[in-house]
């Protein structure tokens, strides 16, 4: 799971986002912030770590929306 998300990020910084409205940026930044946190938790789960600081950060940003 982290070599597919290192070939997205490098894929991301490669893209050339002039034509992009604001808000298909946002959304963009949005998602890519949410599947972040939910790696995190996925992650943390697995160890047997506490999440419950990644899950308020994944509410907090939800709410935001």
């Amino acid at each position: 799971m982290q070599e597919k998300t290192k070939v997205l990020k490098e894929a991301f910084l490669e893209t050339c986002f002039v034509g992009y409205s604001v808000e298909e940026l946002e959304e963009i930044r949005f998602k890519l912030v949410e599947i972040s946190y939910s790696l995190i938790i996925t992650l943390k789960e697995q160890l047997y770590q506490n999440v419950t600081e990644d899950i308020r950060k994944l509410e907090s940003l939800n709410r935001t929306a």
